[in-house]
């Protein structure tokens, strides 16, 4: 699931980048072409009349990097090919080895959710084989401790899952962001007066691919504890043991230290590329709201006044039923009913 949700969300990114870029380039193209020219005139006349001295060096290589640099940004596909993919792929590879821990899963964007679904299907198949058989209303107590002990790990490691596939779409999402703006940020980085703005861009870059690695590394950990927890469980799965065990509680808790640490997989990458930490408080807010939603949406369901009629309506009307079945029973148990057999 979340390697179709993945895939759908960079087939959008790619697409409107090959939109964009090319547009976006082209407009800045006069710009820069004016620049350039504008610059190496600039830069003649001063160093005919031996204004630079020991910046003359400087100078020559801002003019050869001029040139190299605006083939690279003003060409789509060379940019893309050069700096886009190389990025991408990098990125998506070290978040794929750390997420399977050398466990052998997969490569690239297949290999980013290969130990997570199988961490469901183990789930699935352990609930499966805790869950009651027997009658829902002889062993009614039974299925509502399951229901509430098995739907509370399912949550918790649910909410990890989406967690982590949120951080992922918002890290790669920025980095399109930030390549759609990329060409003018490189080439600026010519000029010794606005290199800084090339490097600026580097370091968010490089940040956004930080955040998708190290909450891929989290991830992993996430993974191969729960799954020691689900192992431990299976093999204690008998009802009579109880629902509320030690192994369920490794996997909630499990499932909330990870989530507290992939919140902060943000402050891990800008400690790293030295940037601003980004703010991953609204995936906690968005995990919130959904949640808050569903319980509202289920009180809305029942406190309206017009479930409250329906259900007065249908109890005025189920209670005149009963009572006329049950009037007509003692007539038919009496002898004075009209379905008396008797005929009395």
């Amino acid at each position: 699931m979340g390697t179709e949700i993945l895939l759908v969300v960079l087939d959008s990114l790619d697409k409107y980048f090959m939109q964009i870029f090319g547009s976006f380039m082209a407009s800045f193209g006069g710009f820069a072409r004016a620049f350039v020219m504008l610059y190496c005139l600039l830069m003649g006349v001063g160093y005919f009349r031996a204004a630079f001295g020991e910046h003359t060096k400087e100078i020559g290589w801002s003019i050869v990097l001029v040139i190299v640099l605006q083939f690279f940004v003003m060409e789509t596909a060379v940019y893309k090919e050069w700096f886009v993919n190389p990025i991408k792929r990098t990125t998506m590879q070290m978040a794929s080895f750390f997420v399977n821990a050398g466990m052998g899963g997969g490569d690239g964007l297949e290999g980013l959710f290969t130990r997570l679904d199988d961490a469901f299907v183990k789930m699935k198949t352990t609930v499966d084989a805790i869950f009651p058989t027997g009658n829902l209303i002889m062993f009614a107590s039974d299925y509502i401790k399951a229901t509430l002990t098995l739907g509370a790990m399912t949550l918790a490691f649910g909410a990890v899952y989406a967690a982590y596939v949120i951080t992922l779409c918002m890290g790669f999402f920025s980095m399109y962001v930030l390549f759609v703006v990329g060409g003018v940020c490189i080439f600026f980085g010519a000029f010794k007066q606005t290199r800084h703005i090339t490097w600026s861009w580097c370091r968010a870059v490089a940040n956004y691919a930080l955040l998708v690695i190290f909450a891929s590394m989290i991830m992993g950990i996430c993974v191969d504890g729960i799954s020691h927890a689900m192992d431990k469980l299976a093999a204690n799965s008998d009802p009579s043991l109880g629902y509320f065990t030690r192994e369920i509680g490794y996997v909630i808790c499990w499932s909330l230290l990870s989530l507290g640490l992939l919140l902060k997989s943000a402050d891990y990458a800008a400690a790293l590329s030295g940037g601003m930490a980004g703010s991953t408080a609204m995936i906690t807010g968005g995990l919130a709201l959904t949640g808050g939603a569903m319980f509202s949406a289920s009180k809305l369901a029942y406190n309206n006044r017009f479930t409250r009629k329906g259900a007065e309506v249908a109890g005025k009307w189920a209670g005149g039923h009963l009572s006329r079945a049950a009037s007509a029973a003692k007539g038919i148990f009496r002898g004075r009913g009209p379905l008396d057999p008797g005929g009395n």
